[in-house]
């Protein structure tokens, strides 16, 4: 940004002098005139105005290309800030959806390692497989764990970027407190689901006692939830910060979040500016 500004200054620089330059070109014609010509004529001229009409008119026109150059300037200034601050927000956003989608993986029923622990009691002795399957499933929760960190951590970091530029954007206010409140329920709900799971481990040492359908019944619908809000939502976020920042810049509106792959009508909620609402996606006749 310091950089944009140093290059405004000497843009300005240039124009004044630019301006005083011409106003001396003036000064100087009409004493080389004054010379040049008899006293008569200088009257003449003098009398009839002409030559204070033409400065006039000149000065007029340089102080009129000063300022639109001005003006133009700083639409520029101003739009390549936005463009930036865009880009900026973007990268993070990046860093969001990555961080969500190797978590999301880890959420789902199927990632929970019981196949996994099963086969350990084939290829082992009983004490063996047992030692070898809660280590399995030790490692499983320290994936998630720190899954859940690096998603917290990336959200947190842009969290505190659009705070940072909220000023160039103060409508999405209430659609920013919302998106983040989201964020910081599923995570709790997360957290809570990571504790559920660990439980079973400190209680009962041999994982055939361990309530399977009961955890199973733990990790129903907690991907769904936390995508509808990590890769949904943001992405939402994302489309209103698009068009506050350079929609008009790019000419390019961005509209309602659909979901291309499904070919039957379906409702689902979205962020927008005033909360969250429910939209029903309609396939386009090419995906029907």
């Amino acid at each position: 940004m310091k950089k944009i500004l140093k290059n405004a200054s000497r843009q300005v620089k240039k124009h004044i002098f630019s301006i005083f330059g011409l106003l001396l070109l003036i000064i100087v014609v009409i004493y080389i005139t004054k010379f040049s010509i008899n006293l008569n004529s200088i009257i003449s001229y003098l009398n009839s105005y002409q030559v204070l009409f033409m400065i006039f008119l000149t000065i007029i026109g340089w102080v009129t290309i000063f300022w639109l150059g001005l003006r133009q300037q700083k639409i520029n200034l101003q739009n390549e800030a936005r463009m930036r601050i865009y880009a900026e927000l973007y990268e993070y956003r990046k860093k969001v959806t990555q961080k969500a989608n190797e978590l999301s993986v880890l959420l789902l029923e199927m990632s929970l390692p019981f196949m996994l622990m099963e086969s350990t009691d084939i290829i082992n002795e009983p004490i063996t497989a047992t030692k070898e399957a809660n280590k399995q499933w030790r490692d499983f929760l320290e994936n998630l764990f720190n899954k859940q960190q690096e998603f917290t951590n990336a959200y947190l970091g842009f969290w505190i970027h659009v705070e940072m530029w909220l000023g160039m954007m103060p409508e999405l206010e209430k659609a920013k407190d919302i998106l983040f409140d989201e964020c910081n329920r599923v995570g709790k709900r997360i957290y809570e689901y990571h504790n559920f799971l660990q439980m079973y481990s400190i209680k009962e040492y041999d994982w055939h006692k361990w309530n399977k359908a009961e955890i199973q019944k733990a990790a129903y619908g907690i991907s769904d939830d936390f995508s509808d809000v990590a890769s949904g939502y943001v992405d939402d976020f994302m489309g209103l910060i698009h068009n506050e920042l350079v929609a008009d810049i790019l000419n390019y509106h961005k509209g309602t979040r659909n979901i291309r792959h499904i070919k039957n009508k379906v409702k689902f909620l979205i962020l927008t500016k005033d909360g969250i609402i429910e939209h029903e996606h309609i396939p386009n006749k090419k995906n029907t």
